[in-house]
């Protein structure tokens, strides 16, 4: 199948570029909020700056006067501003040429009673055809718009670790664990909650768990969880709600934890998972997305299905120390070495992946 009439127009702009252009990136409102896609922004940026002068970081008022005015560049809008693009599709401009940022899709994970397929065809497909080219994170996502007939080319620059790595330092003995990840559906922090909630009596005492993320982007979701937590005496004394914590400071909760739990339906990529393993800290997670690519069962963790086996599995855990030893020792011994591939990597990809495309 080959691209329509629209978006062959757009494919020959984008390669015949010839002269240095200004890459813009289009983020949100919010920007230093704590995501796995502002953080990848972050770093990301701060990595091409170092390598490629010609970049701005602008907000999406500042993109659409860039369009109506003509203003030239090449723009790479965030994917949480997609619901906003619609007012611009009737919007061509010689000199710009607007590229995607996936990090994530409603289509991903859409609202109950409503397929992946319907989600992306009435909401996502018109302003995806839109674009000249992507930025993804994951072949995952890749392969998601390949499959959904997204035929523009797909640039896939896999965050890195983004600060040096050691072995957790962790002597408790019991489980340690840590969760990471915003207190919103896709993560299922709360159906976690509820399972573990209605198995607590099955826990020692020698468990806790850290849950660290946002509770103000859903916070009838937050408050749920908070209200699971407070209902239950096991967790409330042995389950903490930290809240956000800066990711440069991290490293220090991967080194004061011994397990790592993600219990989320969906992962474009999983920041948190690479830097768990980079740690050499098996991590207990859900299949969904690529999360499952970054796990390998029996070394640096273990997948399930679903919330339930996950769940049962660390009960048994818990109440087997020797086999949570055994899970430790072989997720530090195969702990990869992720530390090997930087920022400065990704920048470099990307440039070349640009100039391949005919942007130099």
């Amino acid at each position: 199948m080959w691209p329509g009439r629209h978006t062959k127009v757009k494919l020959a702009k984008f390669f015949v570029l010839k002269a240095p252009k200004t890459l813009y990136f289009v983020l949100p409102n919010d920007p230093a909020g704590i995501s796995g896609g502002n953080i990848y922004n972050q770093y990301f940026i701060k990595a091409l700056r170092e390598q490629y002068t010609l970049i701005e970081k602008i907000s999406f008022a500042a993109y659409q006067q860039a369009i109506y005015n003509n203003i030239p560049g090449i723009y790479w809008v965030d994917s949480l501003l997609l619901n906003q693009m619609q007012p611009l599709l009737r919007k061509q401009r010689a000199n710009v040429t607007s590229c995607f940022m996936l990090h994530h899709l409603e289509s991903l994970f859409p609202e109950k009673g409503k397929s992946s397929e319907e989600v992306f065809r009435q909401k996502e497909k018109t302003i995806l055809d839109w674009f000249s080219a992507f930025l993804v994170t994951s072949d995952f996502s890749k392969q998601y718009l390949l499959k959904n007939q997204i035929l523009q080319p797909v640039i896939v620059i896999p965050p890195a670790v983004s600060f040096p790595v050691s072995a957790s330092n962790n002597s408790y003995e019991g489980i340690e664990a840590l969760m990471v990840g915003n207190l919103i559906e896709r993560k299922g922090i709360r159906e976690f909650l509820e399972s573990m909630s209605q198995q607590s009596s099955q826990f020692p005492h020698n468990f806790s768990l850290r849950i660290l993320g946002r509770t103000d982007i859903d916070p009838d979701y937050a408050k749920a969880c908070e209200k699971i937590i407070a209902e239950n005496q096991f967790l409330k004394t042995r389950v903490h709600l930290i809240g956000p914590v800066p990711h440069e400071k991290m490293p220090e909760c991967y080194k004061n934890s011994n397990l790592v739990i993600s219990p989320s339906a969906m992962e474009t990529f999983g920041m948190a998972l690479q830097e768990a393993i980079a740690f050499g800290i098996p991590v207990l997670a859900c299949k969904g997305g690529y999360a499952q690519y970054h796990i390998e069962n029996g070394k640096t963790g273990q997948l399930f299905s679903s919330i339930a086996d996950l769940t049962q599995h660390l009960i048994h855990l818990v109440n087997n120390p020797e086999k949570f030893d055994e899970m430790r020792g072989a997720a530090q011994q195969t702990a990869r070495e992720l530390i090997r591939y930087t920022w400065n990597d990704a920048a470099q990809l990307f440039i070349s992946k640009l100039k391949s495309l005919g942007i130099n």
